[in-house]
Order: structure tokens, then C-alpha cells, then sequence
């Protein structure tokens, strides 16, 4: 009886790694054992990178608020309170859509504001 191997889905395994290591420098991108290092360690470097944009983008969405609130003689704890008292609408405790609001529609903003401030 003849000795089965799995000859294709080793190679394809393979395959799949050494492409993922395209573009990598020296035996990074040749060699499995170089290039399969080198790829679980950018998929690490990947995630990291991917909360640290998150992090960055929620200091500047905050950073954008509190611009907005001392601009309107306010603090950015006392608009995000007022934002939170408008009845009925929840969504707009997010930072991002507020931040978009304040962007694409700044008298909206304006307007929004004064209807939670003199409620």
C-alpha cells in the first residue's frame, strides 16, 4: 500500500506565507522560517498600529469638541452633558458623528446646541 502525503496543502500553506512575506528584504521574503517570523510579527505590528489610529482619532475627535465648546463659551464636559440631555436622541453621545456634525454642518451644530443649552 502506498504512503499518502499532503503534499499539496503543505505547499500551499507554504505558498501562502511566502507570499504574504513579498516585498520583505534578505531571507525575510525567501526562507519559510524568516518569512513566517516576519509575518505573524507584522500581523502584530498591524493590530497595535490599528488601536493606536483608534486612539489617535478619539484625542483629536476630543480635541475638536473642546475647540467647538470654548468657542461657544463653554467647557467640553458641559457640552457633552447638554449633547446628552436632548431628549430622544441617543446617537448623538458619539464623539465621531458629533464631530461630524460640527464639520459638514457646522450651523446645525450651532442650532443643536442652543436647543439642549435653553431647553
Amino acid at each position: 500500500m502506498l504512503r499518502t502525503t499532503n503534499s499539496p496543502t503543505t505547499k500551499n500553506r507554504r505558498r501562502k506565507i511566502i507570499k504574504a512575506a513579498k516585498g520583505y528584504s534578505m531571507r525575510r521574503h525567501r526562507t519559510l522560517k524568516c518569512a513566517m517570523e516576519a509575518v505573524r510579527h507584522a500581523k502584530v505590528d498591524k493590530t497595535v498600529s490599528r488601536n493606536l489610529l483608534k486612539r489617535d482619532n478619539k484625542k483629536l475627535w476630543i480635541i475638536r469638541l473642546n475647540a467647538f465648546a470654548k468657542e461657544n463659551n463653554m467647557k467640553y464636559s458641559g457640552l457633552i452633558k447638554h449633547i446628552q440631555d436632548i431628549s430622544g436622541i441617543k446617537i448623538l453621545t458619539d464623539k465621531k458623528i458629533l464631530v461630524k456634525i460640527l464639520f459638514f454642518a457646522p450651523e446645525v451644530a450651532k442650532k443643536l446646541l442652543e436647543q439642549s443649552y435653553y431647553k
